[in-house]
């Protein structure tokens, strides 16, 4: 008997393009009904990509008609505002800062998966895909001022916050945020800071990054400060400019990227089988569209990977999708395919994996867009 619409099986064929993706066991046990999401971005990409270029190569000639010179172009590191420093904001002096509430300290309010329903169906829905930011990595520099300050040691240690405040609510959605107790030690030569996911979805429109990262010193009294400003986009955030701060103590290099029609993914882990041993588990997700890659439990954050018993992860993993792209939920055990979810503006799908080590998690995704309509 052939395959049934839905279900996995011979049907459509695995396009090239997604070779790097699924293996041909993996695609076969896809439904069609997934197949068809699939495939049926291909056009749609390749015509958004050439739109993409056809405008950069025009905005690349505006530019140059302005200014021939490069080397007198503004630098993104212009991006940061020194008059945000942190004793300027808790004075409360500028209108600016009143108007975002920057002296709000509180953690963001709204919580994710609110809009993962619709009452009205079809074309009645008023919910629609919303720019989002997302953030990849941070990677943290130091300057000479600061390794010859601290010189003789081979890390350093770093802590401080790195949070965002949007258009959908002024308190402090936490990226990175560690006393200076609990501080990352960072090589020398910069690495990356051990990022924690947002509360909830971040809004590209309107947003604020207000950065605090100090170098812990022998004592409080001689902390040096790396960055201590806000980059703010009073349009929408341009991850291509404003993508590193720097100061004289350091750099901080910000790996986001803007999903133009992006949705809220919420990822819930129910481990319901774990090894009298334990284990330790490591997530990472990828878009089959956008070729973007989240690492979600890895040795780049800042969440628990250690399993002891079963029960639900204290940890929800909250991204940014482009509609319709797929979000493969890989758990980066080898010969192991990943679990693949078709992203869209409600719903809720659910998929079980079960590890090497006989183990068993069920894994969800809501789908949610960040804005009412």
């Amino acid at each position: 008997m052939g395959a049934t619409e839905g279900s996995p099986g011979a049907g459509l064929p695995r396009p090239s393009e997604f070779d790097w993706m699924f293996t041909d066991e993996g695609w076969a046990l896809l439904s069609e009904e997934t197949r068809r999401s699939i495939i049926g971005v291909l056009d749609e990409d390749r015509e958004e990509k050439t739109r993409l270029q056809e405008r950069r190569q025009s905005r690349s000639r505006k530019d140059r008609r302005k200014d021939p010179r490069p080397d007198k172009q503004i630098q993104p590191s212009k991006s940061l505002d020194p008059n945000l420093s942190r004793d300027v904001r808790d004075s409360d002096q500028l209108l600016w800062i009143r108007q975002h509430r920057m002296l709000n300290h509180s953690e963001s309010a709204p919580p994710p998966m609110r809009y993962t329903s619709c009452q009205l169906l079809g074309n009645g829905c008023s919910h629609y895909p919303h720019p989002m930011l997302q953030f990849f990595g941070i990677f943290v520099q130091f300057y000479r001022n600061a390794l010859n300050i601290m010189c003789g040691n081979t890390h350093i240690d770093v802590y401080g916050l790195l949070a965002v405040r949007d258009s959908l609510d002024p308190s402090r959605n936490y990226i990175f945020h560690r006393s200076r107790e609990n501080a990352q030690a960072i090589d020398v030569n910069g690495g990356y800071l051990s990022l924690s996911y947002p509360a909830r979805g971040i809004s590209a429109m309107g947003c604020l990054i207000e950065t605090d990262i100090k170098i812990k010193g022998k004592e409080v009294g001689k902390d040096l400060s790396i960055i201590d400003g806000s980059v703010k986009a009073f349009g929408q955030f341009d991850s291509r400019t404003a993508n590193h701060v720097d100061n004289v103590n350091g750099k901080i290099i910000f790996k986001t990227h803007v999903v133009r029609k992006g949705v809220e993914a919420t990822i819930d882990l129910d481990f319901v089988e774990v090894p009298i041993d334990s284990f330790n588990v490591r997530m990472r997700g990828k878009t089959v569209r956008g070729k973007a890659v989240y690492s979600f439990i890895t040795e780049c954050c800042d969440d628990d990977s250690f399993i002891a018993s079963p029960g639900k992860h204290n940890k929800k993993f909250v991204a940014a999708v482009s509609i319709g792209d797929t979000l493969c939920v890989d758990f980066m055990e080898k010969r192991r395919e990943a679990l693949s979810f078709v992203s869209s503006k409600h719903g809720n799908e659910q998929l079980p994996y079960r590890f090497s080590n006989g183990a068993l998690v069920f894994v969800k995704v809501y789908w949610s867009t960040i804005v009412k309509g």
